[in-house]
């Protein structure tokens, strides 16, 4: 039984999850977990407003919701303002119009949620044409500007019972024309129309290493230039039979483009690194100060990479450089078997409280470094800095006990620009709940 009841302006979430016996015999046995973030991949309506999904040891779940009166379940964001186009980076002068804040303790900050800060859902991210009447859902959601335009990336996406409602893709991206959080699908019904990423020709097919699909997990996208961006994919195979974890093949970079229907990544040359790299970019990526720096979860390390963002700099591996746990930048991309000699500093007592997927951005508010990650599932942290390197501060929590994977922030809604007010998605494997954290520390 999923259980929401507000407690001093969070949602306390209980999950009671009852295995069932067999697969239910009216659905097509599917693979699960492909993407390897231990969360089911396939889901379907089990009637009563309850969801069955199956697990990664092939057993499947079923989870009755049941949601407060006061938490509305549906319905779509209410349009911020719009942002600037762009906004300044901590220390280079942000408008004076722009309201600003100082940020306390992560102690203090943890006794002050419904004082100086709040957290609020404001409803759910929306689609237009078909799919916007089809509950199209997935397991992360990503936004980034290119080019005065907004994109939108994600994992996995299909519509409920299964993907033979609207088809199934590993990444599609899309635009929102209005900053309205109703995303433009062009009335395409299936969503794999608009595939984000692809393989390239020299990365072999699936079926050579007994597989039989693509997978791509992507990161958010930086600018290079006014017209044009990068994505970082983490490129396997899937659905392998017996080896329910894939078969990873390695980092593949593309160039991103927005003068088409749907946001357009073109692969440039082989894949930048093989299997044994870290999973560049996964947490976040940042375009700041002539650089684009990639964040990286790996293991229990959280990694900080830069390239240069002129001319072809991001597709060739010898261009970048990571920072060791020295503070001295090393050429090259690590292994992940050596991201220990590369974890960034943090003040939090007992190290990084992140997973694989966050945001980083640079806040006008604070005039800060933000980087925020989810953990466990139920839990949505923050950290602050004044380098888009670090060193990090303590750890700060804005949300606890709502279950979430892929959490991002998406400042380019922030109204006005100011990032006083930021905006949240969540997953994971139903339509996207979207909250807004707001700061109350003004200066």
């Amino acid at each position: 039984m999923l259980s929401l009841t507000s407690t001093a302006g969070f949602l306390a979430v209980v999950l009671l999850a009852t295995p069932a016996s067999s697969f239910p015999a009216s659905k097509e046995r599917r693979f699960v977990d492909l993407d390897q973030n231990g969360i089911p991949d396939f889901c379907f309506d089990a009637g009563n407003g309850d969801v069955s999904c199956e697990l990664p040891n092939g057993s499947w779940t079923t989870i009755a919701t049941t949601a407060p009166t006061s938490t509305p379940t549906s319905g779509a964001v209410s349009p911020p303002s719009p942002a600037p186009s762009s906004a300044s980076p901590p220390g280079s002068g942000s408008s004076s119009s722009l309201v600003t804040g100082t940020l306390p303790s992560a102690s203090d900050f943890a006794t002050q949620n419904g004082t100086s800060w709040s957290l609020e859902y404001v409803g759910n991210l929306n689609y237009s044409g078909i799919l916007g009447t089809e509950s199209l859902y997935g397991d992360k959601a990503r936004s980034s500007v290119i080019g005065g335009k907004t994109i939108w990336n994600f994992g996995d996406m299909m519509c409920p019972p299964d993907y033979t409602k609207c088809g199934f893709s590993m990444g599609p991206a899309m635009f929102d024309d209005e900053l309205s959080f109703t995303l433009n699908t062009q009335n395409i019904n299936n969503v794999n129309d608009a595939l984000f990423v692809s393989n390239y020709s020299t990365d072999g097919v699936p079926e050579d290493s007994g597989c039989s699909a693509w997978g791509m997990d992507n990161s958010n996208i930086a600018p290079v230039n006014d017209t044009a961006g990068i994505v970082y994919s983490w490129e396997m195979y899937r659905a392998c039979g017996a080896n329910a974890n894939g078969v990873n093949k390695g980092v593949a970079v593309s160039l991103v483009t927005v003068d088409d229907d749907f946001p357009t990544a073109t692969r440039i040359g082989d894949l930048l690194t093989d299997d044994s790299a870290v999973q560049i970019g996964l947490l976040a990526i940042l375009a700041d100060g002539g650089y684009i720096y990639s964040y990286t979860v790996s293991g229990t390390s959280v990694l900080v990479g830069r390239v240069s963002a002129t001319n072809d700099a991001p597709f060739t591996a010898s261009n970048y450089e990571f920072l060791s746990t020295e503070g001295t930048w090393v050429p090259g991309i690590p292994s992940a078997a050596d991201a220990g000699n590369f974890n960034m500093v943090t003040s939090q007592q007992g190290g990084w409280g992140c997973g694989v997927y966050g945001s980083v951005i640079s806040s006008n508010y604070f005039n800060k470094y933000m980087l925020f990650c989810d953990a466990d599932e139920f839990f949505f942290n923050f950290y602050v800095s004044d380098t888009p390197s670090g060193p990090w501060s303590d750890q700060y929590q804005i949300i606890k006990g709502v279950q979430g994977y892929g959490s991002m922030v998406h400042p380019e809604y922030s109204p006005d620009g100011s990032h006083k007010s930021l905006y949240v998605s969540q997953g994971p494997n139903t339509v996207f709940n979207v909250w807004k954290v707001t700061f109350d520390y003004d200066s």
